[in-house]
């Protein structure tokens, strides 16, 4: 990674103001910096000239290409909006939230009936909540392969639609046959944490660990302040049995974001596992002070993540 784009964005109103600014990780040095103070109508508009100043600080020769290289996947704002609410939700991992992400996802395609990446979330969002038993397994696989068959019919060039049907095979078919859906994903979005990151934990999964460590780096590499991504490479760790670099994937999860559902329930695991009774206990208080269900994660076993 060279180089690492930060910014801030706020809302008053029907105006917004977004502060963007690019940073050389090697020394530090602001390579690039912006304000913004639009009408929220501009929005895309904003988008598309943050990118624009970015190819052209980074790479000069593709100035002009940013459409090819952004483009977007439904013209209306609020169903944007929705759909950014849906998925930030949907990697909390709560029940509430996922429920809650869910219906934010079927709020966009109400906007939007061909959005194909809030069909694809609609997807990841019943996958979640029947592998965490929030939902029936049965309910849950024919409702999200529907989704997941709507998504690709839109717009078969989508990698979330790719991750997806790797993410719903993976809980209700065969996690082996999931591995060709992330790769497919990947060859079309190979700067995704996400998908780098359901990749190693398929292939942990299936014991290649040595792959599986290659996959989980490289999504760590691209988001590394992600309590989401910390906590699932801490999952990624449980079928070697190495409960300890859970454990420490779990508290960096926690420290990024106290009372994360997922670090919690990793060190829970880790913990009895490592006969270390007395942060088992605090993880499992903890656990059962913020969520009426924990659902039932099967891990591991050939059926699901």
């Amino acid at each position: 990674m060279e180089a690492v784009l930060g910014g801030s964005v706020r809302r008053s109103g029907k105006r917004v103001r977004i502060t963007a600014d690019l940073v050389n990780v090697a020394d530090g040095y602001h390579l690039w910096s912006e304000r913004y103070d639009r009408e929220i109508a501009d929005f895309f508009d904003i988008q598309d000239e943050i990118t624009e100043a970015i190819i052209k600080t980074l790479e000069p020769k593709l100035a002009g290409q940013q459409q090819a290289l952004t483009r977007r996947h439904s013209e209306n704002l609020q169903a944007y909006e929705l759909y950014l609410k849906g998925r930030h939700l949907w990697e909390q991992r709560g029940e509430n939230t996922l429920r809650t992400g869910l219906e934010f996802f079927r709020a966009a395609i109400d906007l939007d009936p061909n959005y194909a990446l809030a069909h694809a979330g609609i997807a990841d969002s019943l996958s979640i909540l029947a592998l965490y038993g929030y939902i029936s397994r049965r309910e849950g696989r024919s409702h999200a392969e529907a989704a997941v068959k709507k998504a690709l019919e839109l717009d078969s060039t989508l990698a979330e639609a790719h991750f997806s049907a790797g993410l719903s095979t993976a809980i209700f078919a065969c996690i082996s046959k999931a591995e060709n859906h992330f790769r497919r994903a990947l060859e079309i979005q190979p700067r995704s944490s996400g998908i780098h990151l359901f990749l190693g934990i398929c292939l942990a999964m299936r014991h290649r660990r040595a792959e599986a460590a290659t996959s989980i780096q490289t999504s760590l590499e691209l988001d590394p302040l992600s309590p989401y991504v910390h906590a699932m490479a801490g999952v990624s760790l449980f079928p070697f049995r190495n409960y300890e670099e859970a454990m420490q994937r779990a508290r960096r999860a926690l420290e990024l974001q106290p009372d994360f559902v997922v670090a919690l329930w990793i060190r829970l695991v880790a913990a009895c596992s490592l006969s270390q009774w007395e942060e088992s206990f605090e993880a499992g208080r903890k656990l059962a002070s913020h969520y009426t269900a924990l659902g039932a994660i099967a891990w591991p076993d050939r059926n699901g993540l």
